[in-house]
Protein backbone atom coordinates (compact mmCIF):
# COMPACT_ATOMS: atom_id res chain seq x y z
CA UNK A 1 0.00 0.00 0.00
CA UNK A 2 3.15 2.30 0.59
CA UNK A 3 4.65 1.74 -2.73
CA UNK A 4 1.47 2.09 -4.26
CA UNK A 5 0.55 5.65 -2.76
CA UNK A 6 4.63 6.98 -3.44
CA UNK A 7 3.68 5.69 -7.18
CA UNK A 8 0.67 7.57 -7.25
CA UNK A 9 2.08 10.62 -5.34
CA UNK A 10 5.17 10.81 -7.88
CA UNK A 11 2.30 10.76 -10.76
CA UNK A 12 0.39 13.52 -9.25
CA UNK A 13 3.66 15.67 -8.95
CA UNK A 14 4.59 15.14 -12.42
CA UNK A 15 1.34 15.86 -14.14
CA UNK A 16 0.95 19.03 -11.43
CA UNK A 17 4.24 20.15 -12.65
CA UNK A 18 3.80 19.87 -16.10
CA UNK A 19 0.48 21.70 -15.86
CA UNK A 20 2.59 24.53 -14.09
CA UNK A 21 5.29 24.29 -17.14
CA UNK A 22 2.64 24.86 -19.28
CA UNK A 23 0.93 28.11 -17.50
CA UNK A 24 4.96 29.71 -17.17
CA UNK A 25 5.55 28.35 -20.98
CA UNK A 26 2.06 30.84 -21.91
CA UNK A 27 3.02 33.40 -19.82
CA UNK A 28 7.07 33.66 -20.62
CA UNK A 29 6.36 33.19 -24.50
CA UNK A 30 6.62 36.47 -26.65
CA UNK A 31 3.06 35.75 -28.05
CA UNK A 32 0.70 38.59 -27.91
CA UNK A 33 -2.25 37.73 -24.79
CA UNK A 34 -5.64 36.57 -26.43
CA UNK A 35 -7.88 39.29 -27.98
CA UNK A 36 -10.86 36.83 -26.66
CA UNK A 37 -8.93 37.82 -22.64
CA UNK A 38 -8.66 41.42 -23.06
CA UNK A 39 -11.84 41.81 -21.61
CA UNK A 40 -11.07 40.12 -18.34
CA UNK A 41 -8.28 42.11 -16.63
CA UNK A 42 -6.72 40.21 -14.32
CA UNK A 43 -6.60 37.22 -17.34
CA UNK A 44 -4.18 39.36 -18.93
CA UNK A 45 -2.01 41.16 -15.88
CA UNK A 46 -1.91 36.98 -15.19
CA UNK A 47 -0.55 36.06 -18.82
CA UNK A 48 1.56 38.96 -18.73
CA UNK A 49 5.30 38.21 -19.03
CA UNK A 50 7.45 38.53 -16.13
CA UNK A 51 9.72 41.86 -16.20
CA UNK A 52 12.99 39.44 -16.53
CA UNK A 53 13.84 36.08 -17.40
CA UNK A 54 11.17 35.34 -19.67
CA UNK A 55 13.56 33.36 -22.16
CA UNK A 56 15.09 31.35 -19.40
CA UNK A 57 11.52 30.60 -17.83
CA UNK A 58 10.08 29.49 -21.33
CA UNK A 59 13.21 27.24 -22.26
CA UNK A 60 12.91 25.50 -18.78
CA UNK A 61 9.22 25.03 -19.30
CA UNK A 62 9.10 23.75 -22.62
CA UNK A 63 12.41 21.41 -21.33
CA UNK A 64 10.16 20.21 -18.68
CA UNK A 65 7.49 19.53 -20.86
CA UNK A 66 9.04 17.74 -23.84
CA UNK A 67 11.00 15.06 -21.21
CA UNK A 68 7.45 14.71 -19.77
CA UNK A 69 5.98 13.53 -22.99
CA UNK A 70 9.43 11.85 -23.74
CA UNK A 71 8.86 9.95 -20.68
CA UNK A 72 5.26 8.57 -21.50
CA UNK A 73 6.01 7.80 -25.04
CA UNK A 74 9.45 5.74 -24.03
CA UNK A 75 8.57 4.19 -20.46
CA UNK A 76 4.98 4.66 -19.41
CA UNK A 77 3.15 3.69 -22.47
CA UNK A 78 5.25 0.20 -23.79
CA UNK A 79 5.34 -0.42 -19.10
CA UNK A 80 1.37 -0.13 -19.21
CA UNK A 81 1.19 -2.05 -22.55
CA UNK A 82 3.63 -5.09 -21.08
CA UNK A 83 1.83 -5.48 -18.01
CA UNK A 84 -1.80 -5.72 -19.40
CA UNK A 85 -0.36 -8.45 -21.69
CA UNK A 86 1.30 -10.43 -19.07
CA UNK A 87 -1.46 -9.94 -16.78
CA UNK A 88 -4.25 -10.49 -19.45
CA UNK A 89 -2.35 -14.09 -20.23
CA UNK A 90 -1.63 -14.58 -16.52
CA UNK A 91 -5.71 -14.69 -16.44
CA UNK A 92 -5.70 -16.81 -19.38
CA UNK A 93 -3.93 -19.32 -17.93
CA UNK A 94 -5.52 -19.24 -14.61
CA UNK A 95 -8.61 -19.89 -16.30
CA UNK A 96 -7.26 -22.86 -18.20
CA UNK A 97 -5.65 -24.25 -15.14
CA UNK A 98 -9.36 -23.97 -13.16
CA UNK A 99 -10.56 -25.89 -16.44
CA UNK A 100 -7.53 -28.77 -16.39
CA UNK A 101 -8.62 -29.15 -12.67
CA UNK A 102 -12.02 -29.55 -13.01
CA UNK A 103 -12.13 -31.52 -16.14
CA UNK A 104 -9.33 -33.81 -13.77
CA UNK A 105 -11.75 -33.72 -10.82
CA UNK A 106 -14.65 -34.71 -12.58
CA UNK A 107 -13.33 -37.42 -14.26
CA UNK A 108 -11.81 -38.96 -11.00
CA UNK A 109 -15.19 -38.49 -9.59
CA UNK A 110 -17.01 -40.63 -12.74
CA UNK A 111 -18.64 -38.38 -14.65
CA UNK A 112 -18.93 -39.29 -17.93
CA UNK A 113 -19.47 -35.47 -18.99
CA UNK A 114 -16.56 -34.15 -17.84
CA UNK A 115 -15.27 -32.48 -20.39
CA UNK A 116 -18.42 -30.57 -20.95
CA UNK A 117 -18.89 -29.54 -17.35
CA UNK A 118 -15.49 -28.91 -16.77
CA UNK A 119 -16.21 -24.86 -18.39
CA UNK A 120 -19.04 -24.68 -16.18
CA UNK A 121 -17.16 -26.02 -13.17
CA UNK A 122 -14.81 -23.02 -13.58
CA UNK A 123 -17.13 -21.19 -11.68
CA UNK A 124 -16.06 -21.62 -7.95
CA UNK A 125 -20.02 -21.42 -7.13
CA UNK A 126 -20.72 -24.15 -10.08
CA UNK A 127 -17.75 -26.27 -8.53
CA UNK A 128 -19.08 -25.82 -5.38
CA UNK A 129 -22.77 -26.70 -5.98
CA UNK A 130 -21.53 -30.24 -7.94
CA UNK A 131 -18.96 -31.02 -4.92
CA UNK A 132 -21.78 -29.72 -1.78
CA UNK A 133 -22.14 -31.33 0.76
CA UNK A 134 -25.24 -33.15 -0.17
CA UNK A 135 -23.18 -34.56 -3.08
CA UNK A 136 -20.11 -35.25 -0.78
CA UNK A 137 -19.67 -39.11 -2.73
CA UNK A 138 -18.58 -37.37 -5.61
CA UNK A 139 -15.49 -35.32 -3.74
CA UNK A 140 -14.54 -38.75 -2.27
CA UNK A 141 -14.90 -40.71 -5.32
CA UNK A 142 -12.68 -38.06 -7.15
CA UNK A 143 -10.18 -38.15 -3.81
CA UNK A 144 -10.51 -41.82 -3.61
CA UNK A 145 -9.06 -41.99 -7.62
CA UNK A 146 -6.36 -39.64 -7.17
CA UNK A 147 -5.01 -41.45 -4.20
CA UNK A 148 -5.42 -44.89 -6.52
CA UNK A 149 -4.21 -44.34 -9.37
CA UNK A 150 -0.83 -42.33 -10.05
CA UNK A 151 -2.19 -41.13 -13.35
CA UNK A 152 -4.75 -38.51 -11.63
CA UNK A 153 -2.15 -36.90 -9.33
CA UNK A 154 0.18 -36.86 -12.36
CA UNK A 155 -2.70 -34.53 -14.06
CA UNK A 156 -2.63 -32.60 -11.31
CA UNK A 157 0.74 -31.62 -10.61
CA UNK A 158 1.50 -30.47 -14.14
CA UNK A 159 -1.67 -28.16 -13.92
CA UNK A 160 0.24 -26.81 -10.66
CA UNK A 161 3.59 -26.45 -12.38
CA UNK A 162 2.12 -24.59 -15.57
CA UNK A 163 0.19 -22.15 -13.17
CA UNK A 164 3.17 -21.55 -11.37
CA UNK A 165 5.80 -21.00 -14.05
CA UNK A 166 3.33 -18.16 -15.45
CA UNK A 167 3.39 -16.83 -12.11
CA UNK A 168 7.33 -16.66 -12.01
CA UNK A 169 7.36 -15.09 -15.57
CA UNK A 170 5.44 -12.61 -14.64
CA UNK A 171 7.61 -11.73 -11.69
CA UNK A 172 10.78 -12.04 -13.18
CA UNK A 173 9.49 -9.63 -16.39
CA UNK A 174 7.48 -6.96 -14.63
CA UNK A 175 7.73 -4.78 -11.53
CA UNK A 176 5.17 -4.65 -9.16
CA UNK A 177 5.13 -2.46 -6.24
CA UNK A 178 2.28 -4.03 -4.81
CA UNK A 179 4.29 -5.31 -1.84
CA UNK A 180 0.73 -7.43 -0.77
CA UNK A 181 0.76 -8.32 -4.04
CA UNK A 182 3.92 -9.72 -4.31
CA UNK A 183 3.79 -11.57 -0.71
CA UNK A 184 0.38 -13.41 -2.00
CA UNK A 185 2.24 -14.43 -5.34
CA UNK A 186 5.35 -16.24 -2.94
CA UNK A 187 2.58 -18.04 -0.55
CA UNK A 188 1.29 -19.49 -3.47
CA UNK A 189 4.43 -20.85 -4.92
CA UNK A 190 6.04 -21.31 -1.89
CA UNK A 191 2.91 -23.70 -0.80
CA UNK A 192 2.51 -25.26 -4.40
CA UNK A 193 6.17 -26.16 -3.78
CA UNK A 194 5.71 -27.72 -0.44
CA UNK A 195 2.89 -29.95 -1.65
CA UNK A 196 5.14 -31.59 -4.07
CA UNK A 197 8.49 -31.74 -2.00
CA UNK A 198 7.65 -31.41 1.57
CA UNK A 199 7.78 -34.45 3.66
CA UNK A 200 4.71 -32.76 6.35
CA UNK A 201 2.62 -32.87 2.83
CA UNK A 202 3.77 -35.90 0.77
CA UNK A 203 3.14 -38.19 3.84
CA UNK A 204 -0.42 -37.81 3.12
CA UNK A 205 -0.78 -36.01 0.14
CA UNK A 206 -4.11 -36.47 -1.58
CA UNK A 207 -5.70 -35.09 1.74
CA UNK A 208 -3.31 -31.50 1.73
CA UNK A 209 -3.80 -31.47 -1.97
CA UNK A 210 -7.68 -31.88 -1.79
CA UNK A 211 -7.65 -29.06 0.66
CA UNK A 212 -5.61 -26.85 -1.89
CA UNK A 213 -7.58 -27.85 -4.61
CA UNK A 214 -11.16 -27.11 -2.76
CA UNK A 215 -9.50 -23.48 -1.63
CA UNK A 216 -9.41 -22.84 -5.31
CA UNK A 217 -11.54 -24.89 -7.30
CA UNK A 218 -14.61 -23.99 -5.00
CA UNK A 219 -13.18 -20.43 -3.24
CA UNK A 220 -12.50 -21.65 0.33
CA UNK A 221 -10.45 -20.01 3.30
CA UNK A 222 -10.05 -21.87 6.13
CA UNK A 223 -10.10 -18.79 8.07
CA UNK A 224 -12.78 -16.90 6.20
CA UNK A 225 -14.86 -19.95 4.78
CA UNK A 226 -16.74 -19.22 1.56
CA UNK A 227 -15.69 -16.64 0.15
CA UNK A 228 -18.14 -15.04 -2.40
CA UNK A 229 -15.08 -14.08 -5.16
CA UNK A 230 -12.13 -15.59 -6.68
CA UNK A 231 -9.28 -14.29 -4.31
CA UNK A 232 -6.56 -15.20 -7.21
CA UNK A 233 -8.22 -13.83 -9.88
CA UNK A 234 -8.65 -10.99 -8.01
CA UNK A 235 -5.00 -10.62 -7.19
CA UNK A 236 -4.40 -11.44 -10.94
CA UNK A 237 -6.14 -8.27 -12.24
CA UNK A 238 -3.85 -5.92 -9.28
CA UNK A 239 -0.88 -6.66 -11.31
Amino acid sequence: MKNFIVKHRTGAAVGAGAVVSCFLMFKSSNEPVLASLEQYPQAVALMTQFEIGNTVIFNISVGYLVSVLFWLLVVVAPHSRRRAILRNNLLMHYSDFKRDLAHTMLDAAGDRDSYEKSFELTDFRKFREYFSESERHRWHAALNAIQSDASYLTDVHVEMDLLSDEFRYVLNNIEISDQELIAFIKRLLNYVYRLKHSPTFTGDEVKYLGGFIWEIMASWSTIDGQRDFDLIERMIRRI
